[in-house]
């Protein structure tokens, strides 16, 4: 197995692992298209890695919302103020800040980001020329660490690198289910219908559109025959249509958790005390389950305080008065798993 197919496969188990979510893999196969309300060009200053595998797609989104403009050490000290909820209350996510802070040092930095397989990992490319980089790689480097322990934030490694000369975009030729969802997207772009996202299932030759369950019966039948239309314009009816409805209440509560699990995920996994190696959740079936899984043994003597220690932590900022707007009445379980896949807090 060469180096990259090694690398794609730890991806993969990773992500199944910790992240995986059945009702977006079903969602999301192959190539997605997602519906847009800007044209703009996407921001390429943070280093994003999309990895499809065995035609299900993961999305994780806003894994991190970061940090403030004061030190969380200090912050924590001084004000007392419980961990979890500093970094929720904060307004950039880790990778952020390091780019902002370099960029504002005078650093050409093409990008920064944070990546857990094989290891957990701050990224940083440089610009610039080959002199360029190997003059300022150093200061970077040490730059990067005093941000990361402004934060406390002790489980990553350093990894600082030259930006990748610039590459020609695949020009190979589309296939027959891409060629569809194209003219579907742009036949219902003309016609003013909306919908969630669209994507393309190679091996069923079928196009999925995504519409919320708040549709109509008729505004549902619009877009399937305006999709339909669309493959009958371009020669592509030898393309299948598939519909599927998005459970909005699942989707809206999604919307409002997601900056409390981004701060859960961000503070336990960037300092090892915690010895957390992922962090999950689902909507599907409620109530919402939050799995945290640790790298402790379930034998190990600290394991029952660890998970205590987690929990508190976890519980504090979901019942905290800045998370209610976030969590309302939502009922939720919290589910810590040992390195032997043993509940450690419901036992």
């Amino acid at each position: 197995m060469c180096l990259m197919d090694r690398e794609l496969s730890e991806v993969k188990k990773h992500f199944e692992e910790h992240y995986f979510d059945e009702e977006i893999a079903r969602r999301v196969k192959g190539n997605v298209h997602l519906k847009l309300k800007s044209d703009k060009k996407k921001d390429r200053r943070f280093i994003k890695r999309i990895t499809f595998i065995s035609s299900a797609a993961v999305l994780l989104i806003g894994l991190f919302i970061g940090s403030a403009f004061v030190s969380p050490a200090v912050e924590h000290v001084a004000a007392k103020i419980p961990y979890l909820k500093l970094i929720f209350k904060s307004q950039m996510s880790i990778s952020e800040r390091i780019y902002e802070e370099l960029k504002g040092a005078g650093y050409d930095i093409e990008g920064a980001g944070v990546s857990f397989v094989p290891k957990k990992t701050v990224s940083v490319t440089v610009g610039g020329t080959e002199q360029y980089y190997s003059s300022v790689k150093g200061d970077i480097e040490k730059k990067t660490k005093e941000i990361l322990d402004s934060w406390q934030y002790d489980a990553y490694k350093i990894q600082v690198a030259k930006a990748p000369a610039e590459t020609k975009v695949d020009e190979r030729n589309p296939s027959r289910p891409e060629l569809a969802m194209d003219a579907i997207v742009k036949k219902l772009e003309s016609e003013k219908l909306s919908f969630r996202t669209m994507g393309t299932n190679e091996k069923e030759k079928e196009v999925e559109i995504e519409l919320p369950d708040t549709d109509s019966v008729e505004q549902r039948e619009k877009i399937k025959a305006a999709a339909a239309e669309a493959l009958k314009e371009n020669g592509l009816e030898d393309i299948h249509i598939k519909i599927r409805l998005a459970k909005m209440k699942f989707v809206v509560m999604e919307q409002r958790w997601q900056p409390i699990i981004s701060a859960i995920a961000e503070g336990l996994m960037s300092k090892s005390e915690y010895k957390v190696k992922g962090v999950g959740y689902s909507f599907h079936p409620l109530p919402l389950t939050i799995t945290i899984k640790t790298s402790v043994d379930s034998k190990s003597p600290e394991a029952n305080r660890l998970a205590e220690k987690i929990e508190n932590e976890v519980k504090e900022l979901i019942h905290s008065d800045a998370a209610k707007t976030a969590v309302k009445d939502d009922p939720y379980r919290l589910i810590i798993y040992s390195k032997d896949k043993k509940e450690l807090n419901n036992r």
